[in-house]
């Protein structure tokens, strides 16, 4: 009987932990949330496409189940100016269906990932800067429905609010009970930028290039076969007259 009921106890006490375990606290561990890694994000010239690649990781004990993803790109930044999507014109799109996207999956076992990808087009009319992409994240786990969202679904008014608050008991905190979700994700951005051309570059130096190239035949001939001495003269004159230049301006520095 002691033994019995010495494994009862234990049983209790196992699922006690559990319960505890899986809770709130639990899922809205930033050790625990679902990692959003190995992201691959494109560089890409007005006109062109380019894929957009990330993994999901479960790290929590159990299975996440019926997980939806929202991708959606929502700000547009330059060296200038900083707009909400809203206010850009001929943004990139996502699958070329918008700025906003969604993926569906059945379920994410735990301790493995789910591979994610998608590709952003833009146009020759897109502005070229860096475009934010936020993600939100819905799933069910052991029968509850859990939301967790980036930091671009929240005005900088709700993110200082609930990072203050947080911080006067717990600094380094968000109070997340204050933006209604479970977890914070992070954001990601995709560039479009038009390389700087090269050529203005090759204009300007080739020909400098060129001449001193030219100077020095010139001058490895004169020294070998003695095939131009009016080089040796004019270079004698110049050199004697930059000398005699450069003594004058000496003397009349030390005068002053």
């Amino acid at each position: 009987m002691k033994g019995r009921a010495l494994a009862m106890g234990t049983v209790l006490l196992l699922l006690l932990f559990s319960s505890f375990a899986q809770g709130d606290d639990y899922i809205s561990d930033p050790s625990r949330i679902p990692l959003i890694d190995n992201i691959d994000s494109p560089d890409l010239e007005p006109g062109d496409s380019g894929t957009f690649s990330m993994t999901i990781e479960n790290r929590y004990h159990a299975n996440m189940e019926n997980i939806t993803l929202i991708v959606e790109i929502y700000a547009s930044a330059t060296y200038y100016s900083y707009d909400e999507i809203a206010d850009v014109e001929h943004p990139p799109s996502i699958n070329g269906q918008g700025i906003t996207h969604s993926f569906n999956f059945q379920e994410i076992e735990n301790d493995t990932s789910v591979y994610v990808n998608f590709t952003v087009k833009s146009s020759h009319d897109t502005t070229q800067g860096t475009y934010f992409l936020r993600f939100q994240l819905e799933f069910e786990y052991n029968n509850t429905a859990y939301i967790m969202k980036s930091r671009g679904y929240f005005s900088d008014e709700e993110w200082e609010e609930a990072t203050s608050k947080a911080n006067e008991t717990h600094p380094g905190r968000i109070d997340i009970e204050i933006l209604e979700v479970d977890g914070i994700l992070p954001d990601s951005s995709v560039r479009v930028w038009a390389p700087i051309p090269i050529w203005p570059l090759y204009v300007c130096v080739m020909p400098l290039i060129v001449l001193l190239g030219f100077l020095a035949l010139l001058f490895y001939c004169q020294e070998e076969y003695n095939m131009f001495p009016w080089l040796d003269q004019g270079f004698k004159y110049w050199s004697s007259k930059f000398h005699q230049s450069w003594r004058l301006l000496k003397h009349r520095f030390r005068k002053a």
